[in-house]
């Protein structure tokens, strides 16, 4: 699994409200044997059967259908989650944890367009917590690269970084990013930042050596190609 990925799940995880790691942990469970227990034998079934119990009670609880969406992410149906997120977002139309879950589902949907419309909607409403527009940000950017608009990936993804200026895992995500769009050292002031941070962080210490290397590589190849001759011309 890549950095993002790593960090999608760490940050939607630390996101779910409270008991929802819960429902996440026996909603996998059942997805894979098939089981939904009669009656509760643990905190996770209980939190399980508690959000379900939640949305059949109340069809229109916004908030049971933002952590149903949460669970279905988390174990990868995220067609689900989309029709959950999108219920939501329809109940709750100020949401903005609601309109970052639905955005989430529908990266992890490839609905890139959807999901950048989503998440640039979450990022105008009020409410939220810093966790959560940073969140908004983070997924806007992987929105906008997967669609190949990598200038507005990278502004977003700068925002998130800023947001989070204290998770590296953010920071490689925004410092890979600029490496993709050919910016390297912009991407290697970035993980002199980590370094910075953090002092023993040994991988950041190899991509600055590395990044480098292929800078100075750059560098000689351009002067190379302006070289002059033995005659006074250029080689180009």
């Amino acid at each position: 699994m890549n950095v993002f990925g790593r960090l999608f799940f760490r940050v939607l995880i630390f996101a779910l409200i409270a008991g929802i790691v819960a429902v996440v942990g026996l909603l996998a469970e059942t997805a894979l044997v098939g089981v939904n227990p009669k009656a509760p034998r643990t905190y996770i079934e209980r939190a399980y059967m508690d959000a379900k119990d939640a949305v059949k009670a109340d069809p229109k609880n916004p908030n049971a259908r933002t952590a149903l969406a949460k669970a279905y992410i988390a174990i990868g149906q995220y067609n689900k989650a989309v029709e959950q997120g999108s219920i939501a977002t329809r109940l709750d139309r100020e949401s903005v944890d609601a309109h970052l879950t639905l955005g989430i589902a529908q990266n992890k949907a490839g609905q890139y367009a959807n999901a950048a419309k989503t998440l640039r909607r979450a990022l105008t409403l009020k409410g939220g917590t810093g966790e959560l527009y940073g969140q908004a940000w983070l997924n806007l950017g992987q929105a906008y690269e997967s669609q190949g608009k990598m200038e507005d990936a990278l502004a977003a993804y700068k925002k998130a970084s800023f947001m989070f200026s204290e998770d590296i895992n953010v920071s490689y995500v925004y410092a890979r990013a600029l490496e993709k769009a050919g910016k390297l050292k912009e991407a290697v002031e970035v993980y002199e930042d980590i370094v910075m941070y953090v002092p023993d962080e040994q991988k950041a210490k190899d991509e600055i050596k590395r990044l480098n290397a292929a800078l100075e590589s750059k560098k000689k190849e351009s002067t190379s190609k302006v070289a002059p001759t033995a005659s006074g011309t250029s080689t180009r």
